[in-house]
């Protein structure tokens, strides 16, 4: 990336069986995508029914990023896509034919979100926490 801002940060929550991630209205460069995919192939290896966070302003996986997805044949984890965008919720909710356990949501609907993915309040207080530092490492502003 060599400087540039990135446009697709996460971080991976074992003990919650859980992956978290931010991006932006760009699609992801192919090495932050290889280094969130490897996560989520190590997920899957070390637990059983891992859950994706994902926030974004608008962003997302180009179609050879998605063909690899499909092509890796994992189990369908538990998926939460947030983002303000309209646009990018009905792109979501047409991911189902990848998984049929993705579902879309606005920001002011992460409490149910996180009930989505099965995570209580203090754990869900723990993924927002977890999403406000990943904006700020993108630099982002703050909701």
């Amino acid at each position: 990336m060599s400087g540039s801002a990135p446009t697709l940060v996460f971080r991976v929550l074992p003990e919650l069986r859980l992956i978290i991630s931010h991006q932006n209205r760009a699609q992801p460069s192919d090495v932050e995508w290889e280094r969130w995919f490897r996560a989520a192939e190590a997920m899957d290896r070390d637990t059983r029914g891992f859950r994706l966070l994902v926030f974004t302003e608008g962003g997302h996986p180009s179609r050879a990023q998605l063909d690899q997805i499909r092509v890796s044949n994992r189990g369908d984890p538990v998926t939460a896509i947030v983002s303000p965008s309209l646009a990018l919720r009905v792109f979501g909710s047409a991911l189902t034919f990848l998984n049929p356990s993705i579902r879309c949501f606005t920001p002011e609907q992460m409490s149910e979100a996180c009930k989505h993915l099965g995570l209580h309040a203090g754990f869900a207080d723990r993924a927002n926490a977890v999403i406000v530092a990943l904006r700020r490492q993108m630099g982002g502003r703050l909701a």
